[in-house]
């Protein structure tokens, strides 16, 4: 990532003494280089979004490669959350209907397009995250 650009720094003092020609091109030229670094700008601002997002999905992969080896193993053992009963929900309030501090209620979920408990944090059990099971590690006698 070299700049390689013409323009040098000039003072204001220095610039009155151009003629106008000069700083006419002077402008036009700074102006041309304005707009292609715009573009490596949107340029690299894609290709960071992308390398990101392919650094969440590996480190996501990672995760779950490493869960799997303990539970091979035998290390660690998936339990149903004892907090929602494997709902992956909060618990939900049953004289009122509600989801316990949300403010929707249970007849929600029958929309075309119903929210995913991964996707909506303030439905999820704070125990399990909305995995809806917890990871113990085997007891070992």
């Amino acid at each position: 990532m070299e700049a390689d650009i013409d323009i040098r720094p000039v003072v204001v003092d220095k610039l009155i003494t151009f003629s106008e020609q000069n700083l006419t091109s002077r402008q036009v030229r700074i102006e041309e280089l304005i707009v292609e670094y715009d573009e490596r700008i949107k340029t690299y601002e894609t290709c960071l979004d992308e390398a990101r997002t392919l650094r969440r999905f590996l480190g996501d992969e990672h995760d779950n490669v490493v869960l799997a080896l303990k539970l091979k193993r035998g290390d660690v053992v998936r339990v149903v959350c004892p907090q929602c009963k494997g709902s992956g929900m909060k618990a939900v309030d049953v004289t009122t209907g509600r989801l316990a501090s949300a403010n929707r209620t249970a007849f929600e979920t029958i929309k075309t397009n119903p929210i995913r408990i991964e996707d909506d944090p303030t439905l999820r059990c704070p125990e399990c995250l909305g995995k809806r099971w917890v990871m113990m590690e085997r007891f070992k006698g």
